[in-house]
């Protein structure tokens, strides 16, 4: 039973995320400079496992707008999970650069210096992250 309700509950997310997806798409053609709305689009592609669309998205919301990090550390999610590392690195950076105070891109530059093997990087990101958290 558990099985089938995973399944029901998959078919109906991807339908929601498609509907979704085709309502942002009609909202940008209106509104193509909303970074919000473009970012949005970018995390239900990422959402639906289309992570070239994804990054696509995040980095137009990132040229309209350039100093929010939560864009920056989408697109690092991104490139991260299409393992382009490298960039996923200087992204997580930037976000981090722009808003050095949220635990959680610490925590996800963490997560990647583990993967990249370069774990004293990796448990002094943990740290900081675990110091922003106790403040």
């Amino acid at each position: 039973m558990n099985k089938l309700l995973t399944k029901e509950q998959k078919i109906f997310s991807s339908l929601d995320s498609t509907k979704l997806i085709s309502s942002i798409r009609a909202q940008i053609k209106r509104d193509p400079k909303n970074a919000e709305l473009l970012n949005k689009l970018g995390v239900l592609y990422g959402r639906t496992g289309k992570t070239e669309n994804s990054i696509k998205y995040f980095n137009s919301a990132i040229k309209v707008k350039p100093e929010i990090a939560k864009y920056h550390n989408n697109l690092a999610n991104a490139y991260f999970l299409d393992g382009q590392l490298d960039k996923a690195l200087e992204y997580y950076n930037k976000a981090i650069e722009l808003e050095p105070d949220n635990p959680n891109y610490r925590i996800n530059l963490s997560n990647l210096y583990n993967i990249m093997e370069e774990t004293e990087k990796a448990e002094k990101e943990l740290e900081k992250a675990e110091d922003l958290m106790s403040e």
